[in-house]
This record gives C-alpha cells, structure tokens and sequence, in this order.
C-alpha cells in the first residue's frame, strides 16, 4: 500500500474555489480510479485555506494513474493561480493503519 498527502493553500479569497476544485476531482477519483483505494481531503477547521489531500493506493501503478489521471491535471492547472505557494507532497509506506467502523 502507498501513501500520498498533499498539502495545499489557497490565496485568501479562494478557499471555496479550490474546494469545489477538490471536490469535483474526487468525483473523478471515486468513478474512475480503481487502484485508489482511499482519497480524503481535509480542509483545515482553523484554516479554511489550508487543505490536506490524503491517498492510498494499491500499488506504483495506482499512484501513477492517480498522479497523472487527466482529472488531476485539470485540476492543478485550474488551481494554479487560486493557490498561495507550492503543493508540499509526502509519498510512503503505510507503516500502520487503524480502522474502526463509525
């Protein structure tokens, strides 16, 4: 299993924009990426420029269709000038996981 998180701020202003951006990317994500097994995305309750998006993904292949899917490149050039700095990006190993039902 491998992990992604990206971490995003949009510029004052923008923080709805960029969140019906994510949101619409997460539809793509849900109907077309198999290999995704998890795709959240966190928009801070202090912060509400401050988004966190986390992934899990099956394999290197997942990650690379997520990645490079068509969706998330809309995305990113559509957020470009709506975010305040660089994306900062974390891809890993899931060391340990924890899950409960709600």
């Amino acid at each position: 299993m491998i992990a992604h998180t990206a971490i995003l701020r949009a510029r004052p202003g923008y923080d709805r924009a960029i969140r019906e951006a994510l949101l619409d990317l997460a539809e793509s994500v849900r109907d077309d990426e198999p290999g995704t097994l998890e795709f959240r995305i966190v928009q801070d309750r202090h912060d509400p420029t401050l988004f966190t998006l986390i992934s899990r993904c099956l394999d290197q292949a997942a990650l690379e269709a997520h990645i490079e899917s068509d969706p998330m490149n809309h995305f990113l050039r559509g957020a470009k000038a709506m975010l305040d700095g660089p994306i900062t990006l974390s891809i890993g190993t899931d060391i340990f996981v924890k899950r409960d039902a709600p």
